[in-house]
């Protein structure tokens, strides 16, 4: 086995491993994943406009 191929392959699996990661670093958190973060972060910010509004 040559050493790019060594390279290659550790390459492969610290990729792989952050994905999964960062995947699961979300799910411990309880925050949204794949396509419901970026409506969970605009329903935040339309939320957060609305009570500095109409405040009680």
């Amino acid at each position: 086995m040559q050493i790019y191929e060594v390279f290659l392959i550790l390459a492969i699996i610290a990729f792989v491993g952050t994905v999964f990661g960062i995947r699961i670093y979300k799910r411990i958190k309880h925050k949204p994943l794949d396509e419901c973060s970026c409506c969970h972060n605009r329903s935040k910010k339309l939320l957060k406009e609305y009570h500095k509004k109409f405040k009680n």
